[in-house]
């Protein structure tokens, strides 16, 4: 797996391929995720970032 990065607001991202993504956990909370992806160089690169998780109103 490639160095993480953290994910900076306005970064530009070179995405040609999603490989991975972290699960959506059933929290309702902000959590770091993770993305694994092909550049359009055919580099391998993972960046964090925060994501709010799959919340969903109990109504």
């Amino acid at each position: 797996m490639p160095a993480i990065e953290e994910y900076k607001y306005g970064m530009k991202l070179d995405v040609a391929k999603v490989i991975r993504k972290s699960p959506d956990l059933k929290t309702c909370s902000v959590m770091p995720k993770l993305m694994t992806y092909q550049d359009s160089k055919g580099d391998l690169k993972t960046v964090q970032y925060q994501a709010l998780s799959g919340c969903r109103n109990s109504q």
